[in-house]
């Protein structure tokens, strides 16, 4: 057990009244994230089936990072302009049908960024140890084209000494004096914090440890399901009951309705969608 969980436990002595004199017991009180530390450990260890990421989570490596829920976008984007092209007023008449190479390209672009994402991110989980660390400072980065944020965080090792490493996040919603669970490769030199992983699932989720709730399922799953739904078009009922809609409406909003939510989407869960990069056990940030 490292010394970052032993820290956690803690004695308390209480009085205890007994015929008349006070005598003393000692209590040992464990703290949520002791317990926590306790269960990703056992986890990690023992046969070969444990420490390695179980087979449900694949689906939030692959589809819940960002350029992977943004590429799925595009790719209801190209569906709409092949499936509603030869209706009338609607935005993808002959400048959507020529737009769809380029679109095209950036979809699977990002979709291949995405594969790639994943697998490191796969790599990492199979190997290291899960440390408890506390955030010590949050630098703002304003060189790049989307604010990032640095973050450092401090940890003790099996040792006792302590160590830090730095954390890039897409969003401020974290704050100062916080702990998080770490997952620490340092064959690697990576690792990966918890409020990183896509879809706001935990440690607990990727061994294997406790089901991933429904809530998470639905955060990376929304957008791809809306993906298919123009597929609908082909139905040749459907495809007359939206054109006639959208004649007595007087706007093609039948046609752009799952873009819109899927822009909605993305844009309020941001967060959750693999909102960090792998961390960099050796960052200069921190030493500053």
């Amino acid at each position: 057990m490292s010394s970052s969980g032993s820290r956690s436990l803690r004695r308390i002595l209480t009085p205890v009244p007994r015929r008349g004199r006070s005598t003393w017991r000692t209590c040992i009180v464990i703290q949520p994230e002791m317990i926590r530390l306790i269960k990703l450990h056992m986890s990690k260890e023992g046969d070969n089936n444990k420490g390695r990421v179980a087979v449900g989570c694949y689906p939030f490596l692959l589809l819940g990072s960002s350029v992977s829920q943004a590429s799925l976008g595009l790719f209801d984007l190209i569906i709409l302009c092949i499936v509603f092209g030869n209706h009338p007023n609607t935005g993808f008449g002959v400048a959507g049908t020529y737009s769809l190479v380029p679109v095209s390209l950036a979809a699977i672009g990002l979709l291949v960024c995405g594969v790639v994402e994943a697998g490191k991110n796969l790599k990492i989980l199979n190997g290291g140890e899960i440390v408890w660390a506390r955030l010590c400072k949050i630098k703002e980065d304003t060189t790049h084209e989307d604010m990032e944020y640095n973050l450092c965080f401090e940890y003790s090792d099996v040792d006792g000494q302590s160590k830090r490493f730095q954390a890039v996040r897409d969003v401020d919603d974290l704050v100062i004096g916080q702990s998080f669970p770490v997952l620490i490769n340092r064959e690697l030199g990576f690792g990966l914090l918890e409020p990183n992983l896509s879809g706001g699932i935990t440690f607990e989720n990727v061994y294997g440890i406790e089901p991933i709730s429904k809530e998470c399922w639905i955060r990376i799953l929304f957008i791809p399901l809306l993906t298919v739904v123009p597929l609908l078009g082909l139905i040749k009922s459907v495809s007359t009951f939206i054109q006639q809609a959208t004649f007595t409406i007087g706007l093609p909003i039948l046609y752009w309705w799952t873009i819109i939510l899927q822009v909605i989407w993305f844009c309020s869960n941001r967060r959750y969608f693999s909102p960090g990069k792998p961390i960099q056990l050796n960052a200069n940030f921190c030493n500053q």
